[in-house]
């Protein structure tokens, strides 16, 4: 069983390892389905605390190669800190279960979360499947969107001398002004 990093981490927060068992996953085969169990390992490698809101780990249902079950009410929720952490299944998105504070919780610099999606019965058809990892962060990362009057221009932005060593403070100057848009009275 060796844990894996999900791909395509895009703007992820927190670090997500994820193993299953049995490694591989075996598919069903008769009238009694095979089951594995998804264990997670949530870590914040940042050097400040986490502040989580929820994350959604969801598999996809059906009964095709890329499914993982055709019965998503057969995973069963595990979590290590019961305390601080709520972890169900979610009632409105079949294939998913949602992790949620208590109150307000944190994941610690270094700190880690253990979770398991439990007994899954694993259709019949061979393939690859995913899991696929939604988190919502409190004062996660922000982008400033600037915004200025219509009509506002900027232009001619130069240092103040040519040629500047690097590391040299120099200072930047340019031209910025607003012109009122045609038909505004």
């Amino acid at each position: 069983m060796t844990p894996r990093r999900p791909t395509g981490t895009g703007t992820r927060v927190l670090t997500y390892d994820v193993a299953s068992e049995p490694a591989p996953i075996q598919v069903s085969q008769g009238s009694t389905p095979n089951k594995a169990t998804l264990r997670i390992t949530v870590t914040n490698h940042r050097q400040s605390a986490v502040h989580v809101d929820s994350v959604c780990f969801t598999f996809p249902v059906g009964i095709g190669g890329a499914d993982l079950s055709d019965n998503p009410g057969s995973a069963e929720p595990q979590a290590d800190d019961v305390k601080k952490w709520r972890f169900e299944l979610d009632v409105d998105t079949p294939g998913s279960a949602l992790l949620t504070p208590k109150r307000s919780a944190t994941v610690p610099p270094g700190g880690q979360l253990e979770l398991a999606l439990a007994r899954i019965e694993i259709n019949a058809e061979v393939g690859t499947s995913k899991l696929t990892i939604e988190e919502r962060i409190k004062d996660g990362p922000e982008w400033p969107l600037a915004k200025v009057p219509a009509g506002f221009t900027t232009g001619d932005f130069r240092p103040e001398t040519i040629l500047v060593d690097s590391g040299t403070p120099t200072e930047l100057t340019w031209r910025g002004g607003s012109r009122r848009p045609r038909g505004a009275g």
